[in-house]
């Protein structure tokens, strides 16, 4: 729907192009008649499309968005665009996609340039293109020359310009075509999209198409920036079309090439080349209503402009407002079998000229509502409503205060109106009383009134109503509650003061906000009095825990051992008032080190200390603080690195400004290092009890337990089959633990384990002969001889050997002899003899 008178088809903003459904146009003025009229003969404007011909009709369009087409406005789309940046060039011969007749021929193909031009003079293909506007000698410079306008041989023939002027289009940006849409309603479209223009770089708005309709003929060119480049052809470009012969050209009005530096950025226009020269193509044009019903089949009279008068016989709207579709089929140009449809929408609106007049009763009091009464129109088939969905036969309203849009209406006719009416609510009546008390010598108050809102002039009544006068100050007055203070207005309108006024002496007593002192100091009191106040009486309400110093004079002190309350009594003349102020003590803290405690060797210990019955925050601090992670929290950690005994001082002082001290002191005990010993290394037969032993603690735990008699003995009985290590953990009183292993060497016994070569080297490394005994009870010798017969070594002690020295000499390399005698744990002789090898 437009109201704008247009001609043909206009693809913007306005426009949709569907896919084989046809074209829309916008050509057709919205109609406006009378409300009282049901059927009409509706107008309306369609294009007059014609077949090939020599003339064209050159039509402004509506772009108000600027644009018609996407690649207009979205170059970098892939596929959309087939771009080329040849400054100064032809392209090389495009196929259009479909024909297309231009002064009566019909093409197929174009070739195009970047300055803006279109030709299907295909010779012109990779050939250098125009750049100047140019004059009857050939070019017009940057400042001088008469301008050449179409037609003219100067320029190409068979030539579209829209427009034509120098741009630059290797800067980057965009310059293509693109082929889009369904035959038969396809378009070809030559983009430009901010381009540069020549001579002038920094001008990069230069935005433009040319499009080429299928099936039409038409020509359109949309700009939406033409900029202006003073210092290159004078600013100059040109919109037109020329034919082959040079002889037959159309210009855009005021887009000629004499027409000096047109443009601008935001320019957004567009130009529509109709053709006009051959047979009119339309074959009918209908109405249909917007559910696809045929209302009215049209007739049709040609107008100068390139459109067609249609005309609709009895339209009867049965809504308002009304819109109407209407379809325009046209015969195809080059092919008469086929059909193409055109559309437009058309709404007829019903003039609302049924004058509404209202007369208000406004409200006289705040709250209170009004009376509307309709005055016009009064009819017998009148309604009215003031929601517009409510109707009633009678004029009148009551309402509250607000703005309504009272409407009427004929029953029978589209005839309806409506006046809008604000109803003012009136100033909410309000009273404020102001009191001036009396002194406690004489009866001297006032009270002063003031009254806002309402209707002037006021009267006013301090006695409930009883009576009112016009005074605003009420004077004369005596101590006392005055609870029903009221104002009138003019209107009668009533409103009191809201809460009850009393008028008091003006004596006032103040002892100011509760205070805090610290346990043990006293505090003065600073009453705030009238200057005439002279009697004083105070009273401490928790008597037992305060002294007051004197309990009649005004700054009177005490000394309270707890928070406690204080009422002072004052009296001046007649008057007397009493007010109370609480002193809050602060307390000394009590405090806590905690718990003495014990821990073991390598251990830590928390130490838990608090504090309470403080007034306020309070500061932590331990000493001595040797070993301790934080000494100033209450709660901190000891690592003594030495057994003993540890006393720990837990000083806490308030920090709430009275300088209190108070201590309490922790023992930590640390336990010495438990002495775990499972006993040295030793050996037993195989399968025969072997007693282990135990010291260090007062609780034992022994393992592997699978060999043990008792894991949990301190010296438990070992059945033995492999060499075996024991561990031993040992607990003292305390709780604290030690480990200790001993490792057992089983033999098959009884009997004595002798090497056969050891090497006295002092390695560490076998450097003693010995003898172990495996079930033997003792020894009675173990004996060593040389190869002359000589004893070098005799002993009879538990695992005592030889080192190799004879008389303090070391013996030489060689073999000697070894005996032994001893008794096993049966009392049976065990002796044995052999040979050791002394070796370096």
């Amino acid at each position: 729907m437009q109201k704008i008178l247009l001609v043909l088809f206009f693809f913007t903003v306005h426009v949709t192009v569907t896919a084989q459904t046809g074209f829309s146009f916008s050509c057709t003025r919205d109609t406006l008649i009378s409300c009282s009229i049901n059927c009409i003969t509706l107008k309306a404007r369609i294009p007059n499309i014609t077949g090939p011909g020599n003339s064209y009709k050159i039509n402004p369009i509506s772009n108000s968005a600027g644009g018609c087409y996407a690649p207009y406005t979205d170059p970098g789309a892939p596929g959309v665009l087939t771009p080329f940046v040849d400054d100064d060039k032809y392209s090389d011969t495009i196929p259009i996609g479909f024909s297309f007749p231009f002064y009566g021929l019909i093409y197929n193909n174009v070739v195009a340039n970047t300055n803006g031009v279109v030709t299907f003079d295909l010779s012109k293909a990779f050939q250098d293109a125009e750049y100047g506007i140019l004059n009857n000698r050939g070019i017009l410079s940057a400042t001088a020359g008469r301008p050449q306008n179409l037609p003219s041989n100067l320029y190409d023939k068979s030539v579209i310009m829209g427009p034509y002027s120098d741009i630059n289009p290797s800067a980057g940006t965009t310059v293509g075509y693109t082929l889009t849409g369904t035959a038969p309603y396809r378009r070809w479209v030559f983009s430009f999209y901010k381009i540069p223009l020549y001579n002038c770089p920094a001008l990069i708005d230069n935005t433009y198409q040319i499009v080429l309709y299928e099936s039409l003929g038409i020509i359109e060119v949309f700009i939406q920036d033409k900029q202006i480049c003073k210092s290159w052809n004078d600013g100059r470009a040109m919109i037109g079309i020329q034919d082959e012969n040079y002889s037959n050209a159309f210009m855009v009005p005021g887009r000629a090439a004499s027409d000096r530096q047109w443009g601008g950025t935001g320019i957004n226009e567009s130009w529509r080349f109709v053709p006009t020269g051959g047979p009119s193509l339309l074959k009918k044009t209908e109405l249909f209503d917007l559910g696809g019903t045929l209302i009215s089949t049209g007739t049709t009279v040609p107008m100068r402009n390139g459109e067609l008068d249609a005309s609709f016989p009895n339209v009867c709207p049965l809504v308002d407002p009304a819109t109407y579709i209407i379809k325009s089929t046209y015969q195809k140009f080059d092919d008469p079998a086929v059909d193409i449809i055109a559309t437009d929408t058309v709404t007829v609106t019903r003039d609302a000229n049924l004058p509404v007049a209202v007369k208000q009763n406004a409200p006289a009091c705040f709250g209170a509502n009004a009376t509307l009464t309709v005055t016009d129109p009064i009819a017998p088939n009148a309604e009215y409503s003031i929601d517009g969905i409510t109707w009633q036969a009678s004029p009148v309203f009551t309402v509250s205060p607000n703005t309504y849009s009272v409407k009427a209406r004929l029953n029978g006719t589209f005839c309806k109106g409506a006046v809008m009416v604000t109803v003012i609510q009136p100033g909410l009546l309000t009273l404020n009383a102001n009191p001036a008390n009396p002194t406690c010598s004489g009866n001297d108050g006032k009270i002063a009134l003031t009254a806002t809102g309402g209707t002037t002039p006021y009267q006013y009544s301090i006695d409930n109503g009883i009576t009112y006068k016009p005074a605003a100050l009420v004077t004369g007055l005596i101590p006392s509650a005055y609870p029903n203070i009221k104002v009138k207005d003019a209107n009668g309108c009533m409103a009191n003061a809201g809460t009850a006024l009393v008028l008091n002496d003006q004596m006032f007593l103040r002892l100011g906000p509760d205070t805090a002192v610290c346990a043990g100091s006293s505090v003065t009191f600073e009453p705030q009095t009238n200057p005439e106040t002279n009697v004083y009486k105070w009273r401490a309400l928790n008597v037992s825990a305060n002294t007051l110093d004197n309990d009649t004079i005004k700054n009177a002190s005490a000394t309270s051992l707890d928070t406690s309350q204080y009422i002072l009594y004052s009296r001046w003349g007649v008057c007397s008032r009493q007010d109370t102020i609480r002193v809050n003590i602060k307390h000394k803290p009590l405090v806590n080190a905690g718990r003495d405690t014990m821990i073991c060797f390598k251990t830590k210990a928390i130490l838990h200390g608090s504090s309470s019955n403080a007034s306020g925050p309070v500061i932590y601090s331990w000493s001595p603080n040797n070993f301790l992670n934080d000494p100033d929290t209450s709660v901190t950690i000891l690592s003594p690195d030495t057994p003993g005994i540890y006393p720990y001082t837990l000083t806490v002082k308030d920090n709430y400004g009275c300088n209190f001290s108070v201590s309490d002191i922790a023992v930590v005990t640390v336990q010495p290092p438990v002495p775990a010993f499972a006993g040295n290394d030793t050996n037993a037969v195989k399968a025969k009890p072997h007693q282990l032993y135990g010291s260090g603690g007062s609780v034992y735990t022994w393992s592997p337990a699978g060999p043990l008699n008792n894991p949990f003995a301190q010296n438990p009985l070992a059945t033995l089959f492999n060499d075996t290590r024991f561990y031993l953990e040992v607990k003292d009183v305390a709780g604290c633990t030690g480990y200790d292993t001993v490792f057992v060497k089983v033999y098959d016994g009884p009997a004595y384990y002798l090497p056969n070569a050891f090497s006295p080297n002092g390695d560490g490394l076998n450097d003693i002969f010995r003898a172990v005994p495996a079930g033997i009870s003792n020894t009675q010798y173990f004996r060593i001889f040389n190869r002359l017969g000589e004893m070098v070594f005799e002993t009879n002690q538990w695992l005592k050997g030889w080192d190799g020295t004879y008389r303090g000499k070391k013996q030489p390399i060689g073999a000697y002899i070894w005996m032994i005698k001893g008794t096993d744990r049966n009392g049976k002789v065990v002796e044995e003899k052999g040979t050791v090898m002394l070796v370096q």
